[in-house]
């Protein structure tokens, strides 16, 4: 399954930031347009404002006698592919489906961080959220497959001079592979993914994220294999001052505005939140990282020359729940990846 990391311009209702009592105050996603019902597109002409139309959203009623009867399928149509259409969204498939279908994946996670000890480290607390989705790029339209909710504890260390290939770094979160468990319960919460079948099927993409490369059993199997990634095991981060300081712009295309005033613009609006880090990922050549394969380096760029970590992650937390203030963490924050991985792309 080849995987692109993309910038990540809209946003989905994550419930991993409503745990942390940041509830989006807008949401995201592409636009068009539409001006008759929901995300219908009205952008050209023989749209389907025509008299076939028959008001479903993201549908295509541009052909005759096409039936859209499903979100965004067409499976009943002259010609179409889908003989047993098993009707799941955006499908159109010549073989049955499993039901679970996605083509990105979002990250985000809430970490509570204690006051340092006397050696200086700072216990730490996670919770990741791996949001599958399907997104329909024609429509501008994105569903959520399921949420994958996985906790692990680490050790949060601040200072300069901790993450060998960055050196404007100003922290290190570690975290414990050992203590990585799979939370979620659709029988609690029906917005979760089932972690039997997320293994069974080699999806799993919280544990491969958070188990070290090489280790088994793998959890996601790819182009070289069933593997694990590791990606988030460990998560250097740059405070605000600092990247206001470098004058750091984390993008590489300038398709958005990741420098710290653009950062702190984004946590406040979306979320109403204050901007306290940035989290980035090792995306070097070698590295073995999902990042790395998936071509972070095109899209991101890292707080000095010669970096091995790139942008990754806004930090973030809630002023009336947390006060603190400084290069450490302590207390409540959120983190949202900027990029989303695409599969198929």
């Amino acid at each position: 399954m080849t995987h692109r990391l993309h910038l990540l311009l809209g946003l989905l209702v994550l419930s991993a930031l409503l745990a942390a009592g940041c509830t989006p105050r807008g949401g995201g996603g592409g636009g068009g347009t539409d001006d008759d019902a929901a995300a219908n597109d009205d952008d050209a002409a023989n749209d389907d404002d025509a008299a076939d139309d028959d008001d479903l959203f993201s549908d295509d009623d541009d052909a005759v006698s096409d039936d859209d009867d499903a979100v965004a399928d067409d499976d009943d149509a002259m010609s179409d592919d889908d003989d047993d259409d098993d009707d799941t969204l955006a499908d159109d498939d010549d073989t049955a489906s499993t039901g679970f279908d996605f083509n990105q994946i979002q990250f985000s996670f809430t970490v509570e961080a204690s006051a340092p000890d006397a050696g200086g480290e700072h216990d730490l607390s996670a919770v990741f959220f791996f949001t599958y989705v399907m997104y329909d790029q024609s429509a501008g339209t994105a569903q959520v497959t399921c949420n994958q909710r996985v906790e692990v504890d680490g050790v949060g260390e601040y200072g300069f001079g901790l993450v060998p290939g960055c050196t404007n770094c100003t922290g290190l979160m570690s975290f414990d592979p050992a203590t990585t468990v799979d939370t979620s319960d659709p029988s609690v919460n029906p917005d979760d993914c089932d972690p039997a079948f997320l293994v069974a099927n080699d999806v799993s993409m919280g544990m491969a994220m958070l188990k070290a490369f090489g280790s088994t059993p793998g959890y996601w199997t790819s182009d070289t294999g069933t593997r694990n990634w590791g990606d988030f095991l460990t998560i250097p981060t740059v405070d605000a001052n600092t990247q206001a300081s470098l004058t750091w712009d984390g993008s590489a295309t300038g398709a958005v505005d990741l420098t710290a005033a653009g950062n702190e613009d984004w946590a406040d609006t979306t979320y109403g939140a204050d901007f306290t880090h940035v989290g980035l990922v090792n995306g070097s050549t070698g590295s073995n990282t999902l990042a790395a394969e998936s071509g972070i380096a095109s899209v991101a760029t890292g707080p000095g020359p010669n970096s091995d970590y790139y942008f990754y992650f806004v930090i973030a937390k809630d002023p009336a729940a947390n006060t603190h203030v400084g290069t450490d963490m302590q207390g409540p924050y959120f983190g949202f990846a900027r990029f989303v991985i695409t599969f198929g792309a």
